[in-house]
């Protein structure tokens, strides 16, 4: 303990130090009232100087004053001389007085002089202690800010050492990417080649479902020719024989037929007469009441139909991943061909105008180019990212895709490209398009919307906020209106031109299930139409806006319906493997 006592004494040298600083301080708080210090102690010393004089005057006054009271008692009888030294007495009295007097109004002076320098003093010093406090306040806030500088300091050596490691990291992360790069050029080149490779394996598929289509349709033919000779062969049993030259020979009527089942196969693949595109006119479409014809369209639930401009042609794709072309005739539907390609379940179909091509987009991200004249895949549409529900021919050789990626996209068939990609920010269910829209495109959503597009802008000019999801969309035969069919159980009327609904459409008992649930207008524009999740078929008047009719014959959920063009025909499609047509036959 005496150890530790002896080290806490300050050194000389430590003293020294403090005695330095002790007498500069005092010089350096001194200095500013060193004049008035100095003032104020000459007044004082010159205050008691003149008490001391006053003193002195008040003595001599009280001596005189003792005198002269002497002076006065004594015999009056003295004579002159004692007069003289009266006055004499009386006179300095008076200048004793008088000297008091001064001495006092000096004395007043100084005391006010006094008093007005410990008043100065007293501000000078409170003045000092407001100073003291503001260098104690500047310096408190020095301190922190030094203290702050230093840790700004640290911060600094912080941040240049993360600095220094980021640019290392940069220095790694630039060699690591340039590597990357290598590497990305070398995956490019590989990815081409894979594309290149990928494009040969689909033109030799493309190839091979061709060849398939065309021996299936040879098939066909060869069938039907076979079972014209069978019927041949038994009237040629019951016919008499002849010794001539005109035996009958069943040999050669066998090649004969051989001949004409070739050259059939090859008519088959003739392009579309012009009067065949004649369309059809309706003058009123009947409304269903007993289907006529039913039948198993695929293997799976019939998800998409569509009757081609002129009606002689009928459409349906189903989750086999096949679309079938039929022809309707005498109420009844037969299979003409079936079209092969898609990788996915069909979800919609559209003919081209001159009934020469189809196209169908499916579920597996795509849509297919068909012709219905040879029956060959022309072309696969690659590029969406989900499901491509919608699909639809435009003016000039395009078409127009709708997706659950949340994008259309618009193709060009010659250049067999995308030339458009258009973000709607919501999953389409279905679109339309045409001359009688003014070849703008309306699109339908889950988002409960309508979109309605300009084909040359990005940005679309108008939307309307439904109260479900969008499923369908139809126009009206003569564009002035579009008829929406949504989750809510509500089909609607749309005024194109005031982009307003004008009526809607329900039904005790009608739901809608699916979202590809298609509805239609008539060919005459009088009835609208769609199917319900227990089976049945309603249609409404339009000009009523009332309910015409409903109708069950289906079983299951009925997932589509349309009317032939010419109005005559009515058909349907519900989830399962069956399509029903009704006629007014």
């Amino acid at each position: 303990m005496a150890t530790e006592c002896l080290n806490l004494r300050p050194t000389s040298g430590e003293i020294q130090r403090l005695l330095t600083s002790l007498r500069d301080r005092t010089i350096r708080e001194s200095h500013p009232y060193k004049e008035l210090i100095t003032s104020h102690a000459k007044l004082i010393e010159s205050n008691d100087t003149l008490r001391r004089k006053q003193r002195e005057l008040e003595l001599d006054i009280s001596d005189l004053q003792l005198n002269l009271r002497n002076v006065t008692a004594e015999s009056p009888a003295k004579g002159k001389g004692d007069s003289r030294k009266e006055a004499n007495l009386h006179q300095r009295l008076m200048g004793v007085k008088e000297e008091l007097n001064q001495a006092i109004s000096k004395e007043k002076e100084s005391l006010n002089k006094l008093v007005q320098s410990r008043e100065e003093i007293d501000r000078l010093k409170m003045e000092q202690e407001s100073k003291d406090q503001q260098l104690n306040r500047l310096r408190s806030t020095s301190q922190d800010l030094q203290d702050k500088l230093r840790l700004r300091e640290i911060e600094r050596e912080e941040v240049s050492r993360i600095n220094q490691t980021m640019n290392d990291e940069y220095q790694a992360l630039q060699m690591t990417c340039c590597s990357l790069e290598d590497k990305l050029r070398q995956l490019q080149k590989d990815n081409q080649e894979l594309i290149t490779r990928w494009m040969d394996v689909k033109s030799r598929d493309a190839d091979r479902i061709n060849t398939m289509n065309e021996t299936e349709n040879k098939m066909r033919s060869l069938a039907q020719e076979n079972e014209l000779l069978k019927s041949t062969l038994d009237r040629s049993q019951a016919l008499p024989k002849s010794n001539g030259s005109n035996e009958f020979r069943p040999q050669n009527l066998l090649e004969n037929i051989k001949i004409r089942a070739f050259s059939i196969s090859q008519k088959s693949a003739t392009p579309v007469n012009s009067r065949d595109l004649e369309m059809p006119l309706c003058m009123s479409a009947f409304v269903p009441s007993k289907p006529s014809y039913k039948w198993d369209a695929h293997d799976g639930c019939v998800t998409a139909i569509q009757f081609s401009p002129t009606g002689h042609l009928m459409a349906t794709g189903g989750d086999d991943k096949y679309v079938k072309l039929w022809d309707v005739a005498e109420g009844r539907a037969q299979v003409r061909s079936t079209l092969r390609g898609a990788n996915a379940g069909i979800l919609c179909i559209d003919f081209d105008s001159q009934e020469k091509h189809l196209i169908a987009s499916s579920a597996d991200f795509a849509c297919r180019y068909w012709s219905t004249t040879d029956l060959r895949l022309k072309l696969s549409l690659t590029g969406h990212t989900n499901k491509a529900m919608a699909v639809r021919f435009m003016p000039e050789y395009k078409v127009i895709s709708g997706s659950h990626d949340r994008t259309l996209k618009l193709w060009d068939l010659r250049s067999k490209a995308c030339i458009r990609t258009i973000f709607v920010g919501s999953s389409c269910n279905d679109l339309v398009t045409g001359e009688s829209s003014g070849n703008s495109i309306i699109s339908g959503h889950t988002d409960k919307k309508i979109r309605f597009w300009d084909p040359r802008s990005d940005m679309g000019s108008n939307e309307m906020l439904l109260q479900g999801k969008v499923t369908s969309l139809s126009l009206s035969p003569d564009g002035s209106q579009l008829l929406s069919c949504s989750k809510d159980d509500a089909l609607r009327l749309i005024d194109l031109k005031m982009h307003q609904v004008v009526g809607t459409l329900t039904a005790d008992g009608f739901r809608i299930g699916m979202e590809y649930s298609r509805a239609c207008f008539s060919p005459d524009g009088r009835f609208v139409a769609a199917g319900s999740v227990d089976g049945s078929v309603f249609i409404w008047n339009v000009a009523k806006a009332k309910l015409e009719t409903s109708i069950r014959e289906h079983t299951k959920e009925v997932t589509a319906a349309l009317w032939h063009p010419s109005g005559r025909y009515f058909l349907t499609a519900e989830r399962s493997k069956r399509c029903f047509l009704w006629s007014d036959q």
